[in-house]
């Protein structure tokens, strides 16, 4: 009989962030709390950058992540008084912080999120930060097969360098559209709903046409367009 070695207890692993999207092949089910726990290191950004909500912008350090009780409850398939619950519990553990409010919802803070997310460089060198940053080009390079212009070969979520292209202000211009209003309509909703595309040059071509769409279907319906629905 083979017995299996067992694993250390110990220390950290790194995993893919696509694993904790909601549309992964693997994913199924009402989420357990170990799981949203990892989620929600998986949500906290690792870099500052400022989140576009509601045609708002909102900063986000290192380790903090921008949520709604709605919107972790439909992402683990919970209620809202659990997701409540559990974010009290991982506060009096002194696991999550609350940052402050604002109009997208609540700004949390990882506590010691460096633990949970060290670079692979430990030591900080000069050469480890080096090391580290090829590295990560190159694993970034082979898994969106040298992208650059917003196509990949998974799903995945929008590049912080994507942009317009010609053919976008080109076409935003035939339709009419502000491109500038669109992008940041385009990207805000990307960010907030956790959107992932294998083609999101391709996704903004079909945002703008349904943005005509709907648009035009003010005066039947008035209400709030949502092209990214059908894109």
């Amino acid at each position: 009989m083979v017995v299996p070695m067992s694993q250390p207890s110990g220390g950290y692993f790194l995993i893919y962030r696509s694993l904790l999207e909601l549309d992964h092949h693997l994913a199924e089910g009402v989420a357990c709390p170990r799981f949203a726990w990892v989620d929600l290191i998986g949500l906290a950004t690792h870099v500052q950058f400022d989140k576009s909500v509601k045609l708002n912008l909102i900063r986000l350090e290192r380790g903090e992540f921008l949520a709604s009780l709605r919107y972790l409850a439909n992402r683990w398939e919970w209620s809202k008084n659990r997701v409540a619950r559990f974010l009290h519990v991982l506060e009096v553990r002194g696991q999550v912080g609350t940052v402050r409010e604002t109009l997208g919802g609540t700004v949390y803070r990882i506590v010691n999120y460096d633990a949970y997310q060290k670079p692979w460089d430990s030591q900080g060198t000069a050469e480890g930060q080096a090391r580290d940053k090829d590295n990560t080009h190159q694993f970034t390079k082979e898994l969106i097969g040298g992208g650059g212009n917003g196509t990949a070969k998974i799903k995945i979520p929008l590049p912080k360098s994507w942009t317009p292209n010609d053919a976008h202000a080109g076409l935003a211009a035939r339709l009419g559209l502000s491109l500038e209003r669109e992008t940041e309509m385009f990207t805000g909703h990307a960010e907030m709903n956790g959107r992932t595309l294998k083609n999101w040059n391709a996704g903004f071509t079909q945002w703008l046409k349904k943005a005509v769409e709907f648009s035009g279907r003010k005066s039947i319906a008035p209400q709030t367009p949502n092209p990214i629905r059908d894109y």
